[in-house]
């Protein structure tokens, strides 16, 4: 399949592109390392060459969850907070602020994309649970990537485990290009 190199832009019109959780963390700014930037530029090619964005429950529940474990980890290394556990800080007075944040990101998440869903039925669960348990890939990415081979969707994604995995990606990953040849 196709790998498409998202340092550049978009050199596609008229599809669906599907961003992972790992590029909306990025084009939101929260993951700040420089060499993630080129995802909103992407991000705005894909919009301008007249494309759609498409999202779904489980690339916003991840989202949100480690937006919010992320903030409670730097919580704790900093001093702001002292609670360990994060059921007991994301109710707190200092996290309130940073958890509306999120839910703000989140709504406008849903908003500014085509939300889709795997319907249970449509891709065999065990085989998927059984890829997991043999430690090849990650259960949320293996449903990222039924759903993108299902609907045809392009993934933009900066994780390498879907190198080679029969679906359209786009990726500034360098590694992931080279491997891909692209």
């Amino acid at each position: 399949m196709t790998t498409h190199d998202a340092r550049q832009d978009c050199k596609v019109t008229g599809r669906k592109f599907f961003l992972d959780t790992n590029v909306w963390i990025n084009i939101n700014g929260f993951d700040p390392r420089p060499e993630f930037r080129v995802y909103s530029n992407y991000y705005k090619s894909i919009l301008e060459a007249d494309n759609a964005i498409v999202t779904s429950d489980l690339v916003v529940s991840e989202f949100h969850n480690r937006c919010c474990k992320t903030q409670h980890s730097i919580c704790l290394e900093s001093g702001i907070t002292t609670e360990t556990s994060f059921k007991r800080f994301r109710v707190l007075p200092e996290a309130r602020e940073f958890m509306e944040s999120v839910r703000d990101t989140c709504l406008n998440l849903i908003d500014d994309c085509e939300v889709d869903q795997l319907e249970l039925g449509v891709f065999s669960l065990s085989d998927i649970i059984e890829s997991c348990t043999a430690g090849r890939s990650d259960y949320n990415d293996l449903l990222i990537l039924e759903l993108c081979r299902l609907r045809g969707y392009i993934l933009v994604t900066h994780d390498r485990d879907y190198a080679n995995c029969g679906i359209e990606v786009a990726t500034a990953n360098t590694r992931f290009l080279r491997e891909a040849g692209a």
